[in-house]
């Protein structure tokens, strides 16, 4: 698969023979819309699950209320609303006008842009030196909560958020209709 690719059916008919229960999907919102619909036109009626790639309003946008419905997509960390500093991350991104709402990443990129200006601040304009500060990053307090990297310089995330497509909108899978069992996920 290629990220101009236009034409699934080849891949989705193999698919459909194996009559899933779930088809995963680990890309972005393109894709993944252009992926979806196919699977509605071939009649695959699996439940459609993917990463935080998928999970924007432009994915329901690209699709329509009705075939995003149901809809999964599992992000990494917790949800912006439920960040130490998500809501004001969220007023304060509302007040500059951009005309659309943040995306999955958006307080996770602020965060990161900080802690590199931060390390920039605390250094100088010194690659090596700027790349040691970001490297004994500990316990650092953000508007995502605590930040450390591990050895891999990755930032330990504590959990995975499940999303699903209800009436047109993300809803955290435990707050969803589907979450509390009064809605049935297509496929299933």
């Amino acid at each position: 698969m290629t990220a101009d690719q236009q034409d699934f059916s080849s891949e989705l008919t193999k698919i459909r023979e194996l009559k899933p229960d779930v088809v995963y999907f680990g890309g972005l919102t393109p894709l993944g819309v252009r992926i979806r619909t196919q699977m509605d036109k071939l009649g695959i009626k699996a439940e459609f699950e993917g990463t935080s790639g998928i999970k924007s309003d432009a994915y329901i946008q690209g699709l329509s209320k009705d075939l995003a419905e149901g809809s999964v997509a599992f992000l990494e960390g917790a949800p912006w609303e439920k960040l130490p500093g998500g809501l004001s991350f969220t007023a304060k991104y509302q007040q500059q006008k951009y005309g659309e709402p943040p995306e999955a990443y958006g307080p996770f990129a602020y965060a990161a842009a900080n802690l590199i200006l931060d390390a920039i601040e605390k250094v100088g304009p010194d690659r090596k030196k700027v790349r040691a500060v970001l490297n004994a990053t500990k316990d650092v307090d953000t508007i995502i909560g605590k930040v450390t990297f591990d050895d891999h310089r990755q930032n330990i995330v504590p959990l995975v958020t499940k999303y699903v497509v209800e009436d047109g909108k993300w809803v955290i899978w435990e707050d969803s209709g589907y979450g509390k069992g009064t809605r049935k996920l297509p496929g299933l």
